[in-house]
């Protein structure tokens, strides 16, 4: 009988997809990709699957797959022929055994013992190749939820804690050496941190799944760059679940949401995808584990379609970027907001922040707040908070742009809120109204980002 916790991990996952608002999803091509393989189907014999979770690859290109659903861990060749199943039973009296609950990640080192996260008994096990228990560990101090886990060069291990929101680092003998990150949208805070991998010059990528993005960060847990947000379009993400990279250091990423797996440049610049919702080869259905042998080739696990699939990777010279298309540049406007409950400098200075971030996206020209206050006090208009349509068209035409974007800055107990509409001047259409809500001001920067980009 499965467990309370493992319905929660599996309703949790849907509620996540059900409540996230993006755009239907185009079929993405297979130009730097080509599929090779498939194994596995629903069911609890030997090669099949419910609801696997995640992949590594040993030292002789050898598969294992969490198989979360039946509590267990099957290894495989590299062609998908079945080797051996490790569900806990002991071989001899003697040995200590792992036994599962809700397994969920795994991590390979370089001598092939094998490393498991167990969210619901929140431990972390070892085992030899032979999967036999060299030691179980968690964290007596405190509750967490051990998902993600990945090792660096240094044969440091990094665990992702979605209890609380933070990455947690240890030893291969898990001694605790650091932790860093908690609950929130700013550069170094986490939203149920699942995925994570290790890539070139100990590079640390973590999906920051329910923030729909990917941080980087220094083995010291020191913040680097982030890319993505909540969309459908190439550089966007729908709760991200895991990622790695290659020998070339590129980042792959498996955008569960949108059924897809998208690959980026160490900084987060987009080179390509594949992948839309289906069970047609080459097409997954909220994949949630991937990994890279030896030789390039990409293992997906394709988590509601019960099966692995297997991949040919691209060359370090056969990479087709996705052509760019030429942008419009539109001339655009930020009016201050209104504001309810908090001051109106503050209100103001939010505006600044939108008007700085679209500014820097590129996508259009943005009046300068001096500029447009002198053009509008020669028209003799009061600029006090615009919210209304009417008054969104009349400081549009002043200024002579084609979009103009007003709102409000609220706040009602504890929380802030933040609402904008997108206007076209001509016609007086909101071209896109969008809100989010904050749990503190120390939080506004960020989510003022997070809505530029939206606006695009």
């Amino acid at each position: 009988m499965l467990s309370k916790v493992f319905l929660f991990c599996i309703i949790f996952i849907y509620i996540g997809f059900l409540n996230a608002d993006f755009k239907p999803i185009p079929w993405i091509s297979e130009e730097n990709v080509t599929f090779l393989t498939k194994w596995g189907n629903k069911g609890s014999q030997n090669s099949e699957f419910l609801l696997p979770k995640s992949i590594a690859i040993n030292s002789n290109d050898e598969i294992y797959v969490v198989d979360t659903g039946n509590r267990c861990i099957q290894k495989f060749a590299s062609n998908g022929k079945f080797i051996e199943k490790y569900i806990g039973k002991q071989k001899f009296a003697s040995l200590k055994i792992a036994k599962f609950s809700t397994p969920v990640g795994i991590a390979i080192d370089n001598v092939d013992n094998i490393y498991i996260t167990d969210v619901e008994s929140e431990k972390v096990s070892k085992l030899n190749p032979e999967f036999y228990l060299i030691r179980e560990w968690d964290i007596t101090f405190s509750r967490w939820r051990p998902m993600g886990i990945a090792i660096d060069g240094y044969d440091n291990l990094y665990v992702s804690d979605i209890r609380n929101h933070s990455i947690r680092k240890f030893t291969i003998d898990g001694d605790p050496i650091a932790n860093w990150g908690n609950e929130g949208i700013a550069e170094g805070k986490f939203k149920w941190p699942q995925g994570i991998a290790v890539g070139k010059k100990s590079r640390i990528y973590i999906a920051d799944t329910f923030n729909n993005r990917i941080q980087r960060f220094t083995t010291n847990g020191s913040f680097f760059c982030e890319w993505g947000w909540l969309g459908s379009r190439k550089d966007e993400f729908v709760t991200p679940r895991a990622l790695t990279t290659d020998s070339e250091g590129r980042v792959y990423v498996a955008d569960t949401g949108n059924h897809r797996i998208s690959v980026f440049t160490t900084d987060g610049e987009y080179l390509f995808s594949w992948g839309r919702k289906g069970n047609a080869n080459g097409e997954f259905k909220y994949p949630q584990g991937i990994a890279i042998d030896s030789t390039g080739n990409i293992y997906v696990v394709d988590t509601d379609n019960h099966r692995i699939q297997k991949f040919q990777g691209p060359s370090s010279t056969n990479i087709v970027k996705k052509s760019k298309k030429s942008v419009l540049i539109t001339n655009l406007a930020v009016a201050d907001f209104s504001s309810k409950n908090v001051s109106s400098s503050d209100a103001s200075i939010v505006a600044d922040f939108l008007r700085t971030e679209l500014v820097n996206i590129g996508n259009f020209n943005v009046v300068e707040k001096t500029n447009m206050n002198k053009l509008l006090e020669e028209a003799a208009f009061q600029n006090t908070g615009c919210t209304t349509t009417e008054c969104a068209i009349q400081i549009g035409k002043i200024l002579n742009v084609r979009q103009i974007v007003v709102g409000s800055y609220s706040k009602l107990g504890n929380e802030y809120y933040l609402t904008i509409n997108l206007v076209e001047v001509e016609s007086g259409k909101i071209l896109k109204s969008l809100d989010h809500k904050v749990m503190s001001q120390a939080e506004i920067r960020d989510t003022c980002k997070i809505l530029a980009y939206r606006l695009i």
